[in-house]
């Protein structure tokens, strides 16, 4: 496993064999996202294999509860990845300033 997961209420019956695969599979799809900021990255994939736990075991009492917590912070997450990103982006036309020589 790359990252470290903290929430033993949602890891505490996976075999780390398990963890690993569920984790390569959330990377695979944050790194579709063409993620370079590596703080949002990490924090995606972690939220990402908890919201996959969470579905695994939904059952069971308190995890829905779990898993909307997990999916509205993971939402709020790229939500904040993208308007940052958007604050970066290239200058438009109209926000070129124009001198005349």
């Amino acid at each position: 496993m790359q990252y470290n997961y903290e929430d033993e209420f949602l890891t505490k019956n996976i075999d780390d064999e398990k963890l690993t695969r569920i984790e390569d599979t959330a990377i695979k799809e944050i790194d579709k996202m063409n993620i370079t900021d590596m703080f949002f990255f990490e924090k995606l994939v972690i939220l990402n294999v908890y919201i996959q736990l969470a579905k695994m075991n939904y059952e069971a009492e308190g995890i829905d509860k779990k898993y909307t917590i997990l999916l509205n912070e993971y939402n709020t997450l790229l939500k904040e990845l993208q308007s940052s990103s958007t604050v970066d982006t290239k200058p438009s036309v109209k926000s070129v300033k124009l001198v005349r020589g």
